[in-house]
């Protein structure tokens, strides 16, 4: 493959029901392994069997019923309402769209020329979950971040666990069931809500939390490091070890912690042979280096092209999917990313068929453990205001608010496969302490005035003496 066709790549994976992009990401670094093994056991576990199927009459069935499925999904929710909500464009996208304004506001933050692996959808689903625990204020502003103006907090749980469901395939489990076969899924999720063992939570987001979003509770001593040691315990065992070292500490102060994770590891439905993988230079934005590059020609594959770049959709035998996309001389992945919505992933997905002979490089990042927060205030979340709380639905007693929203995330992809994982964790408190500022100079080595006061409990504040001070000498009139 020529030069400036391998000059920068931009790595979409999505999954069948949610295509939610793992864009690639902030932070991270790129390591050439000499094979990565992403077809690790989970994979080669999953009970579909198309990883033999031919790459003509096989492979184009799978991408048809692919692209299909992912069209009409997101026919459903990628109209973007033009009707303003507070004099906001009211969203109505769903969890893609929201994944593709998160992705535009980390890219914003991230250095030039540095990666980004992020997974919106591990943040998109502890914000669900506390749209019912928020004020009516903050649940109408998150609810149209989050893509889902209009919908009630009920509608939002039903929608949230019909996705969940699907992505995991729990009807495929069923099914299999039925028939005396069995299906493992290539895909976990794990949601929990890690509550300080003296804090009561609310019956009702105990029941919605369980029931809607298959969510776990754990009690824990925030002021003790247990707690830090629990939480990253269990990220990662819900990634299978791929995601460690989440959380560094908790404020003694934290109420609770939500806490999301994802793990995706499948084989290509067409894998790249091994013998085709060839030594050659990445052209990376900052410096080159060297790669290894996969290679193969894929018959009847999806692709898509316009004038800003090229785009090919590498379908997984469990239903996943990754989309690489490919910009062309002049723009930056960057801008692919920023500029994309529902509506033009719907696009892509709908692409051609067409024989792509595709170079690939073999590569494997994680990034460091990043803040989500600045992102998620961009998109209009209030839920991290600490002056006026907005969580009063989450445990008895006054409101609350996140804190701090933290990810970290991984991908790797070799011949075989992927594996992709992360985890989101976001901490709750009370009211914020006032941020640390430069002290202000105040020199009272003048005239001045004073008022005092007493506490007056339900009237307030009580006026007892006011008083001015032109002169400290007793020498001086005082009235």
């Amino acid at each position: 493959m020529k030069r400036k066709q391998i000059a920068a790549l931009a790595v979409a994976g999505t999954l069948l029901a949610q295509t939610a992009l793992l864009s690639a990401c902030a932070g991270a670094q790129p390591a050439q392994g000499q094979g990565t093994g992403a077809a690790e056991s989970a994979r080669e576990e999953t009970a579909v069997q198309t990883a033999q199927d031919t790459e003509s009459a096989g492979q184009a069935k799978s991408q048809e019923e692919t692209s299909e499925s992912g069209a009409e999904i997101l026919t459903e929710v990628s109209a973007e309402s033009p009707e303003a909500a507070d004099g906001q464009q009211a969203y109505t996208d769903g969890a893609n769209g929201f994944a593709f304004r998160l992705t535009r506001a980390l890219l914003e933050e991230k250095g030039e020329g540095k990666n980004l692996v992020t997974s919106p959808y591990s943040v998109w689903l502890p914000l669900a979950a506390l749209s019912n625990a928020s004020d009516e204020e903050a649940q109408k502003a998150l609810l149209n971040a989050l893509g889902e103006a209009g919908l009630s907090p009920e509608e939002l749980n039903e929608t949230a666990s019909a996705l969940q469901n699907a992505l995991l395939g729990k009807d495929l489990a069923e099914e299999a069931e039925e028939s005396g076969g069995t299906y493992e899924s290539p895909l976990k999720i794990a949601n929990a809500l890690f509550v300080g063992q003296n804090e009561q939570l609310k019956a009702d987001f105990q029941e919605i939390f369980e029931s809607s979003y298959d969510g776990k509770l754990f009690s824990v001593d925030f002021s003790d490091p247990s707690a830090v040691e629990e939480v990253n315990g269990w990220a990662e065992e819900q990634t299978n070890g791929r995601i460690t070292e989440l959380i560094e500490s908790f404020d003694p102060a934290t109420v609770a912690a939500i806490a999301n994770a994802i793990y995706f590891s499948d084989s290509w439905a067409t894998p790249f042979e091994a013998e085709n993988t060839q030594e050659g230079t990445f052209y990376g934005a900052v410096f080159e280096e060297d790669a290894q590059l996969m290679q193969h020609e894929f018959t009847q594959n999806t692709y898509y092209e316009d004038g800003e770049m090229q785009a090919a959709v590498l379908p997984t035998t469990g239903g996943g999917q990754m989309i690489v996309l490919l910009p062309k001389e002049g723009t930056a992945p960057e801008e692919l990313l920023a500029e994309m919505d529902a509506q033009k992933l719907e696009s892509v997905l709908a692409g051609d068929f067409a024989t792509v002979d595709l170079t690939l490089p073999r590569f494997s990042m994680t990034s460091d453990v990043f803040s989500v927060k600045e992102a998620m205030e961009a998109l209009g979340i209030t839920l991290t205001d600490g002056v006026n709380p907005h969580l009063d639905g989450l445990v008895e007693g006054e409101a609350l608010y996140i804190s701090d929203a933290v990810q970290k995330a991984m991908i790797e992809v070799d011949e075989a496969g992927m594996t992709a994982a992360a985890a989101t964790a976001m901490g709750i408190m009370r009211t914020s302490m006032p941020l640390e500022t430069e002290p202000v100079e105040m020199v009272c080595d003048r005239p001045f005035a004073f008022i005092l006061t007493a506490d007056g409990r339900e009237a307030g504040p009580q006026i007892l003496f006011t008083g001015v001070v032109n002169q400290l000498s007793q020498a001086v009139a005082c009235r």
